[in-house]
């Protein structure tokens, strides 16, 4: 049979998800005015959705601050796994942690998988959730004995392992550890269903609407248009916006991974599937209606540090062609996730002197059950003071000499950027801007971020992160403006994209 032409991304338009560009998303307003309620929720997330049911259910008012509309960040942008295996996680968290803690990691994703197919059945939510096996497979023969061991580990702690010969995927690999009773679903359309059980008897969600400021002694939340004062305060927004307690900045990095829907030829077995080795790549399947999808990629780099990012939708689309008879390539996109210095979440309470403002970030790049699993924790320190699982996600865990090796380099690196960045000199000039680009310029003895669209007009603004003032990096294919620091974004215009920066990019007035 002739190969049908593959349909190229357009990469002229922004990315767009799978997920977020088919379904409508809610309409809910923007915060007006000041309120008080008892938990205040900021971000409107898998975490902050899930956080905010169970609280009300539990009998609390709640409000939601949504920067833009809710599940239009990492949730609608991720691949949609619910699954306990976490790529090559057990054998590291037992040789890390202990047997006890390693398992109490794994019986809290086993609960979270586990909630979220009750939730479905009990709201009869239309989502096309469908219980299917999780592989991490290898296709090195210098990789089968970690496999062994990892599947030995994952026996041990009582989850639903295997060793597997063969996964079953249309091309050679040497084994894989196998999960069972996990699933897959659209993100959005559970999480749109969750979110209408929210609003009414004093609890709400509000849209486009950005916390700038934590009054941490008043317990107040300032957006530009209201401020809401709570008993309690969930941060859910991926990475902090408010990271100065326990300094989250140094603790953590930001990632970002590329992502394609793409339609084959070949029936692809349903299941989801990951790479142990580098570069990740990652399969799972969705039924659109109509016919089968094929949500694949997963190489990407740390947030601020890509040399050209085209080039990692570019790898995506080698590699399907590569392995798969494809017809057509129908969206593309790329996700953020932040990650801990011992891979591990953090989930509770801010820092020991702040006990009433709660945290859920760090989720690497399983953010479904983690999302998921901060709720049921957070939610339960809310109302009851206590979970089993608390002590192992709490963000007051770390021992630092325990990471001091992937600590050191992050902040080593972070110094690097910060100050070599500022003493950097380009001699680009405005004229040498190609339509479509960004870059770092010098303009009348001072740095500037510019960008030209495609009718050639000028966007210059502050190249400094407003987070804690890096120079910015220019990503070509999202068109923004990254620091490679902490992994704060920037729209081409100067908005927030991505936390832990709050405040927009200074704009910049040229002379004509």
């Amino acid at each position: 049979m002739k190969q049908k032409s593959i349909l190229k991304p357009s990469f002229n338009t922004p990315p767009e998800s799978y997920w977020t560009a088919s379904v409508q998303p809610p309409e809910y307003p923007q915060l007006e005015g000041d309120i008080i309620t008892d938990v205040a929720i900021v971000g409107g997330g898998i975490a902050g959705i899930t956080t905010a049911l169970l609280l009300k259910r539990a009998g609390v008012k709640v409000v939601v601050l949504e920067a833009n509309i809710i599940g239009h960040g990492t949730t609608g942008y991720s691949t949609a796994k619910i699954t306990s295996q976490h790529g090559l996680v057990y054998k590291y968290l037992v040789d890390k942690f202990g047997f006890d803690k390693a398992k109490l990691y794994a019986d809290a994703m086993q609960d979270a998988v586990k909630f979220i197919g009750s939730m479905v059945h009990e709201m009869n939510i239309d989502c096309g959730y469908m219980e299917v096996p999780s592989f991490v497979y290898t296709q090195l023969e210098s990789f089968i004995k970690i496999m062994e061991q990892e599947a030995d580990a994952a026996i041990q702690l009582k989850l639903p392992a295997s060793y597997v010969a063969d996964p079953g995927l249309p091309f050679n690999t040497k084994c894989a550890v196998r999960f069972d009773g996990q699933a897959q679903f659209h993100p959005l359309k559970y999480l749109y269903r969750l979110a209408q059980e929210i609003p009414g008897n004093g609890c709400h969600i509000f849209q486009n609407s950005r916390v700038l400021h934590l009054d941490e002694e008043n317990l107040i939340l300032s957006t530009e248009n209201g401020t809401v004062k709570a008993s309690a305060i969930v941060i859910a927004t991926r990475y902090p916006f408010y990271d100065k307690p326990n300094l989250y900045f140094t603790r953590m990095t930001q990632s970002r991974s590329y992502l394609m829907a793409v339609r084959a030829a070949e029936n692809f077995p349903d299941g989801m599937f990951i790479s142990a080795e580098d570069p990740v790549r990652t399969f799972r399947t969705h039924y659109d209606g109509s016919s089968k999808i094929i949500i694949m990629g997963g190489t990407g780099h740390d947030t601020g540090q890509g040399d050209n990012t085209y080039l990692y939708y570019e790898d995506i689309r080698n590699y399907a062609k590569k392995v798969l008879t494809v017809t057509s390539i129908d969206y593309h996109w790329s996700s953020q996730d932040a990650i801990t210095v011992d891979s591990v979440p953090y989930i509770g309470p801010i820092s020991e002197g702040m006990k009433n403002v709660y945290v859920a970030t760090g989720f690497k790049k399983w953010g479904i059950t983690s999302g998921t699993l901060s709720g049921m924790i957070i939610s339960d320190l809310i109302t009851r003071g206590e979970n089993k699982y608390s002590d192992m996600f709490s963000p007051q865990r770390i021992n630092i000499a325990a990471s001091a090796t992937d600590f050191l380099k992050n902040n080593v690196r972070v110094a690097k950027d910060f100050i070599f960045g500022r003493l950097d000199s380009p001699d680009e000039r405005i004229e040498d801007i190609k339509p479509g680009t960004g870059k770092i310029i010098t303009y009348d003895k001072k740095k500037l971020a510019v960008y030209k669209d495609e009718n050639n007009k000028i966007y210059a603004l502050d190249p400094y992160c407003t987070h804690l003032g890096c120079e910015l990096v220019w990503n070509e294919a999202e068109k923004s403006w990254d620091c490679p620091c902490h992994g704060s974004r920037f729209s081409y215009n100067g908005q927030v994209l991505d936390t832990p920066a709050s405040k927009p990019l200074p704009i910049i007035e040229l002379d004509d």
